[in-house]
């Protein structure tokens, strides 16, 4: 899809780690499916470890872009505190989800809508 895909206002890379390719051949890949002046918005996480490349650190993302002709327009770093306060309020929600009972009739009416 990314290789036919074109002229788009926006396109959106949300952490998906690297299944179009490194970090610059993801760039490059997605450059040609935004409208010149296009957006791309990459929701993703800096890396820490400089030796890794599947997670680029903020310095070698800075690089690719400089090296794909993209402009950093904004990033925002989100504290060590505030993720880990985002994680606890996510991991009740998912508690919660997964103590709700769920009818056993409720279960088997979908089970099998499923597989007719």
């Amino acid at each position: 899809m990314v290789k036919t895909e074109r002229d788009y206002d926006i396109v959106i890379l949300g952490a998906v780690g690297d299944v179009l390719g490194n970090a610059e051949e993801t760039i490059n890949l997605l450059k040609k499916t935004i409208k010149k002046g296009g957006y791309i918005i990459i929701d993703d996480a800096y890396g820490n470890d400089e030796n890794n490349p599947q997670h680029p650190t903020r310095e070698q993302w800075l690089a690719i872009f400089h090296k794909t002709g993209v402009k950093l327009i904004e990033d925002k770093i989100i504290e060590d505190a505030e993720i880990a306060s985002i994680n606890n309020e996510q991991l009740k929600w998912i508690i919660k989800r997964a103590n709700t009972e769920i009818p056993i009739d409720m279960f088997s009416r979908t089970y099998k809508s499923l597989i007719n």
